[in-house]
């Protein structure tokens, strides 16, 4: 029997004809499994991958790897020279394809070691490099900047491509350095960086009717009845005292004109998290996250979701059919990456319970859809048709959560000096015990604030909840918190060292 948790994250399984490209070994030298990373196609058959978050606390990746798909073999990229960016994840990233190949990686969370001690800096930030491909062995280059006024401020989940020898980046989230006062920031903004001149320019839309500032989208170049355009898909906003609520929009933006249009969905449905290509005038998505807006639940998908494009101001979604469910097909997931390759879907890592190590392709066969006609075959939460895996929430986002409430404490603009944060062992379960825990005392929904939300898994106290209070006052989840504190001594909020107190 299939039972409820309250916490809870639940796997809506669908399937669509696939094939595994690679299924990652820990014997032979590959990329590790990774979430929130980069991975673009470099000319007509290589695949780039670089940096991303793992399973593990310190696990945010630096490397850069080179998958080959005619030969399904991978390549270690080992740049020359000790300019290199840090490791990071959350970070955006565009190829340019010619004169020359190279990889484009702006802003993200950044995580650095001090030389010679074990204290880790994270920080936002917005620096730009490029990754030379041509050239044996490649390099990596920092693209100066003469001021912060001069190019996007400091931001990640943001998302680029490129368009004409220019790089397009839209939106974004950029985290309150005060420690969480509701000061955070979401962006609609569109920027371009010219690959030639090396410039960045702020486009100034004239427009009245722009999308919703936005992070944890998706966007992707799609030619429209002749004209090219940048789509943008869902993906979260900010309420109240930095708590978050899910889009279900979709814009298009011309590069001819430099006007948004938005389109009307059929049906309208929220998503974050989750991956977009275009072969034509055709959208397709992948997998991706759902919460609803009155539940605590939040679901993880591995169905596929195609909707053709036209000057009409709407347009009709289409869910891939179930077929043979003996059939091998990929692991519902969130933040994973996509790209299309020859009129396929190629699909790498991501999250769900863990981070994944694996490369799909996709054949995008429209005959193998259906129209959807309910927005519950999209959305789905009943639990009579539910599949497989659930899994409390608060472990599957433990260490996406733990890096940005480092990151809101270590917030800096480039060139100022962060504090360390030291890796330690964390607190005892004596002093666990001494942790003064409560029952939640349940409010009315209009009146909840982000003190009434638990930082860690981010979903709302109900009533009833058991809730330790620690010494600085701020209020989680008991197995949340607890989860944290066996492994760091100090609040994820505020960085108040418990053991000291």
């Amino acid at each position: 029997m299939l039972r409820l948790l309250p916490l809870l994250v639940v796997a809506v399984t669908a399937t669509h004809p696939w094939t595994r490209l690679w299924q990652f070994n820990a014997s032979r030298d590959e990329p590790t499994p990774r979430a929130a990373h980069s991975m673009l196609l470099s000319g007509s058959d290589q695949l780039v991958v670089y940096g991303g978050v793992g399973d593990d606390e310190d696990s945010v990746k630096g490397d850069a790897w080179m998958f080959d798909l005619t030969t399904r073999e991978w390549a270690r990229l080992v740049p020359q020279g000790s300019s290199r960016p840090h490791k990071r994840f959350h970070h955006s990233a565009a190829m340019r394809q010619s004169p020359r190949h190279e990889m484009y990686v702006f802003g993200g969370m950044s995580v650095w070691r001090e030389p010679n001690t074990s204290a880790l800096h994270y920080a936002q930030s917005n620096d730009l490099w490029r990754l030379v491909l041509d050239q044996e062995p490649p390099q990596w280059v920092l693209e100066p900047s003469t001021s912060d006024m001069d190019r996007p401020c400091n931001r990640s989940e943001a998302t680029t491509l490129t368009y004409f020898d220019q790089m397009y980046l839209f939106g974004g989230i950029q985290y309150d350095p005060t420690n969480g006062h509701g000061k955070s920031k979401v962006f609609n903004d569109i920027w371009t960086f010219d690959y030639t001149t090396k410039r960045w320019t702020q486009l100034l839309i004239a427009a009245k009717r722009v999308p919703p500032p936005r992070f944890s989208h998706v966007a992707s170049l799609v030619r429209v009845n002749g004209v090219d355009h940048m789509a943008i898909f869902g993906g979260r906003q900010l309420t109240k005292d930095d708590g978050w609520a899910l889009l279900d929009d979709l814009w298009l933006f011309s590069f001819e004109t430099h006007v948004w249009r938005k389109l009307d969905g059929e049906p309208a449905f929220k998503r974050a998290y989750t991956s977009m290509v275009t072969v034509n005038s055709s959208l397709w998505l992948f997998g991706g996250y759902f919460k609803s807006d009155y539940s605590t639940n939040g679901y993880v998908y591995d169905d596929t979701i195609q909707a053709t494009l036209s000057q009409g101001p709407s347009t009709q979604f289409y869910k891939n059919n179930d077929t043979d469910p003996d059939q091998s097909f990929p692991t519902v997931r969130y933040l994973h990456r996509a790209v299309e390759w020859s009129g396929k879907m190629i699909v790498s890592g991501g999250r769900f319970q863990r981070a994944l190590g694996d490369l799909w392709v996709q054949e995008l066969e429209p005959s193998n859809m259906h129209a959807v006609t309910d927005v519950h075959e999209l959305e789905r939460s009943d639990m009579n048709s539910l599949y497989v895996a659930c899994v409390l929430f608060s472990v599957f986002t433990v260490l996406f959560v733990f890096t940005l409430a480092r990151c809101r404490i270590q917030y800096i603009h480039p060139g100022i000096q962060t504090h360390p944060l030291v890796a330690r062992r964390g607190l005892s379960d004596k002093r666990l015990l001494e942790l003064k825990t409560k029952k939640y005392e349940a409010v009315q929904t209009s009146q909840l604030t982000s003190a009434d939300m638990c930082p860690i898994c981010l979903a709302d106290f109900k009533g009833e909840d058991e809730i330790r209070d620690l010494p600085c006052k701020h209020l989680f989840h008991v197995p949340c918190i607890d989860e944290w504190l066996r492994k760091n001594k100090t609040c994820p909020m505020c960085k108040l060292d418990i053991e000291a107190v």
